[in-house]
């Protein structure tokens, strides 16, 4: 074996862990034998410092490809609804928190736009809070389309849904929670 080339290949087997899911988890072990079996074919057929050069491009594209079904949120609009209850920073933190588990929880899924409900929506779900042990909710709405291959079974395939809400609570000066979602 060529020194140090394990441990760049290990660096490169991370790329194809791009989610913590089971489904992930799999696509991971699958990728990670192809790329250690293939990497021997070529070590074997190829001699020379072109070695690691091929075994590296043929498990990057391997590896890109093998993560492309992440959540979408590249182009998603936020809408500025205004506050009495929330200042722009609390409703933005709330918002980030939910586009992140979008990215990494939503596979072949667009998030096209998301906003605050406002505060007259918002105080129908203050139950939310109380049933959580908590002090405070604050509800998004967002539309979202689904693409061919969601991992999501409840969703369906090539979808948008649209007033989709996004629930979310703490207590006060705490960080904000995503409890649940759906209509």
């Amino acid at each position: 074996m060529i020194a140090g080339f394990n441990e760049k290949s290990e660096k490169i087997i991370a790329i194809a862990n791009c989610r913590k899911s089971a489904f992930s988890m799999i696509k991971y072990k699958v990728i990670k034998l192809i790329y250690e079996k293939s990497v021997n074919v070529i070590l074997w057929a190829i001699g020379g410092n072109m070695k690691k050069i091929i075994a590296l491009c043929c498990f990057l594209l391997i590896g890109v490809t093998g993560c492309k079904n992440i959540g979408n949120v590249t182009n998603v609009k936020i809408k500025e609804v205004n506050s009495e209850i929330y200042s722009k920073e609390e409703i933005y933190d709330a918002i980030n928190i939910i586009i992140n588990d979008f990215k990494d929880d939503w596979d072949d899924c667009t998030l096209n736009e998301i906003y605050y409900i406002g505060d007259i929506r918002n105080n129908d779900f203050i139950d939310w809070a109380t049933r959580n042990n908590k002090e405070e909710v604050i509800v998004l709405n967002s539309n979202f389309t689904v693409g061919s291959y969601a991992n999501d079974k409840s969703l369906n395939l090539n979808s948008e849904y649209n007033n989709w809400n996004w629930i979310l609570v703490r207590n006060k000066n705490e960080s904000w929670q995503h409890i649940d979602h759906g209509y």
